[in-house]
Formats: C-alpha cells, structure tokens, sequence
C-alpha cells in the first residue's frame, strides 16, 4: 500500500506544476545577426510558433517558423530565408508573473540566392526567453536563440533576438489536484498527508526532524546523521589519514598528491620565445613566436595574420601589434632585412589582385618605417592570387589565402 500512496503524491505534485492550457501559438518578430563569413547585412524576421503542452514531459514540443528577405553585401543581390524548426521547450517555475524557459532542437534553413557559396541545410538551434503575463491567457515573450548550420564544410552562425505575444487556449482538465491518503495512527486512511522524502534519507519529511541531511550519510530513525567514531592516524605524517593514504611511508618533506603519493619530479625544459628550439640550442632567443624558425632558433619567415577583408588593403588590430612586435624585433637585430610579400584570393581578375597584394605589402612598409625602420631594409612585393596556401573554393581558405609574409634575411 505504501507504493500506492507514494505513487499518488508524485502523481499529484506533477499535475499541480502543469500548464493551464494545452495550446500555445505565438506571433513574432525580430532581427536576425549573422556571422560576417556569410556577406550578408543584419536583417528583419518574421515568424510564428505552436507548443503543445498536453504531453505529461518536462519539455513541450514546438513547432517553429520564420521568413525573411536579407541583403548581401558589395550589391550582390538579396536573398529570401526560411527557417522551420522542432524544439523542446523547458518552462522554470513562473514567479511574479514572469515564467523563464529555455529551448534546444533542430530545423532546417533554405535560401533562395546561393552568392557566396550560401546554401540552405540543417541546423541546431538553442535558446533562452522569457514569458510576461498580460491576462490569463495572453503573455508578451521574448527570446534569443542561437543557430548553427551546416554549410557544406563550414559552420554558419545566426543569433536570432525576437519578441511577439502568446496566445494560450484549451484548457487542461488534468489540472486537477490528487488527494493523497495516508495511513494514521489508528491504521484508518487519513486524507491530505503527502508521502514526501525531500532529502531522499529514508525518512519521510513528517517524521524527519533533520531534512537538510547530505546524500549518502547514515541517518538515524529521526532523519538525524548517525555519530560515527573515526580513528585518526596519519603514520608518515604527510598529512592523509592512513584510511585514504595509498602510499603509506612517504619520506618527510615529499610534495604529495591527494591520495599521499609522491608527485613527479619534472625536469624543466624552457623555452621562452616559444619558437620549438629550447633556450640551451637558441641563438635568438627573443624570436616572436608566430615566425618561421630555422634548427638555430632564428627567423626564417613569419606572416602576419591580417586575414584582409575581401578587396581591401586596410590593416586591423590584431596585425598591428603583430607588426609592433616585429618591429621591437627589427631594432633590437639591426643586421637583418626583411622582404613583405602581399598575397590575395582568387575573387576578382589576376591583374586587380596583383596590384591589390601590392598595396597590402605597402601598407606594411609604411607601418613600419613609421615605426622608425630604415626603408632600405625593407622590400616589398606582390603574388596576387598565384601562390595560395589553401583552397579558394571555400570561405575559410580564402580568407587564408588573404594574407602578408615576412622574409628575413642578412
């Protein structure tokens, strides 16, 4: 019998945490980020959503549909977007009529203007929200959710912010509250006595006079820890008791790990420019770690990773400080020069990217003897687009191949 009763008090605590209605259909609308190797301008969404909440399951099926029309950049056309998706929605408990949620699932996307190598596919999708009681059954929501679609070989990232109004109907009939019965003292069933171990001791919360006792602690028949006694021995005085110690006579002074062993002795090895040649073979010690070095430790060749904007000669932050410290390296070994190369992608006529990988490694002249080195130790040209280092069929290999390489010599 006490099975059965136990039964119905978790019966009744999870009909009291139901929802009211067993339909949700929310309009929406927002905006749509994309991540910049998609070409395409920040764009306006528009959408719907139904949840279904009659299933007795933490998470309620959604069905999701959105559509826009987005923009590419350097006037490549526009696009049209359309997102269907299926997510599991996980509702907190609601406080002062504001119910958090979460959600996670799967969809797929669909584009009408391919440019840029921009195909429909899959994609998963998780988010967070928030749900605003307006009246019994109408909610002002909001939500961010996160997309990754797979793009052939490359991985799309959408962050998606919306917000609309929700609308719930179909009322629940299982809403309704489960008595539960109870034996008394007198064997006679005695409603509303709730079967409940909150701290999961054996003991039920109305004979449990500690509810608060840790998993896995003895308890005694009040729900209280049982007093144990404990022999406290630490023989090699390394400071684990013997009855955790697995290494039992560790000489004093030992640096030992949780369990009392000894830790390992570790010969230091160093490196410090972090070029893969250790300081004892290094006969350049303060190499940057991003060039070329030869079995010496001196520079052979380094590249600066300004991975251009597509058609642009601009040089951005990141590379700055790369060719700051290229520049501390050029003072401090005043015997070297240096020959920049400029390099470009495949997108445009060879002759354009020519003159384009020119400019690129003129930037970087500039920069440099702006920074105080002599222009007749440096020389510059340009590839264009005849030496690329990865594939140019691919957005990721492009942007590789949109690079400055730095030779050094004497």
């Amino acid at each position: 019998m006490r099975y059965t009763w136990a039964f119905s008090a978790l019966l009744a605590t999870t009909l009291l945490g139901a929802n009211d209605y067993n339909y949700e259909m929310s309009a929406m609308a927002g905006y749509t980020l994309p991540d910049d190797g998609q070409y395409l301008d920040d764009y306006s969404t528009y959408g719907g959503q139904m949840q279904y909440n009659g299933f007795e399951s933490v998470f309620k099926p959604e069905l999701s549909f959105s559509y826009s029309k987005a923009d590419y950049k350097y006037d490549s056309g526009k696009t049209n977007v359309v997102r269907s998706a299926l997510n599991g929605v996980y509702a907190f408990e609601k406080g002062n009529g504001v119910t958090p949620f979460f959600k996670v699932g799967a969809g797929y996307e669909s584009m009408s203007n391919s440019a840029f190598e921009n195909h429909g596919g899959i994609f998963a999708d998780a988010g967070i929200g928030l749900k605003f009681d307006l009246a019994k059954n109408v909610a002002f929501k909001l939500e961010a959710i996160k997309m990754l679609k797979l793009n052939n070989s490359n991985v799309d990232n959408n962050l998606l912010l919306m917000g609309g109004f929700t609308f719930a109907f179909g009322e629940n009939r299982q809403k309704a509250i489960v008595a539960v019965s109870t034996p008394s003292a007198t064997g006679k069933k005695s409603a509303s006595s709730t079967a409940i171990d909150s701290d999961k001791d054996g003991v039920l919360d109305q004979n449990d006079q500690c509810k608060n006792t840790l998993s896995g602690v003895k308890v005694d028949k009040n729900g209280c820890p049982k007093a144990e006694v404990a022999t406290i021995v630490d023989s090699d005085k390394d400071g684990v008791l013997d009855q955790n110690d697995q290494c039992q006579n560790t000489p004093s002074g030992s640096k030992i790990d949780k369990n009392g062993c000894p830790l390992p002795v570790v010969t230091a090895t160093l490196d410090s420019d972090n070029d893969g040649v250790l300081d004892q073979n290094d006969q350049c010690d303060k190499t940057p770690s991003s060039y070329k070095v030869d079995e010496n430790g001196c520079p052979i060749k380094a590249t600066i990773n300004d991975h251009f904007v597509f058609n642009s000669d601009h040089i951005d932050s990141t590379a700055t400080s790369e060719i700051m410290a290229f520049v501390v390296f050029m003072k401090e070994n005043p015997l070297y020069k240096v020959t920049i190369t400029g390099h470009t992608d495949s997108i445009g006529t060879p002759e354009n990217n020519q003159i384009l990988s020119e400019k690129r490694a003129e930037r970087v002249k500039e920069a440099l003897v702006a920074q105080g080195i002599e222009a007749d130790r440096i020389a510059i040209i340009g590839k264009g687009e005849s030496m690329p280092i990865m594939s140019n069929m691919l957005k990721t290999g492009r942007a590789e191949n949109r690079r400055i390489e730095l030779e050094l010599y004497e």
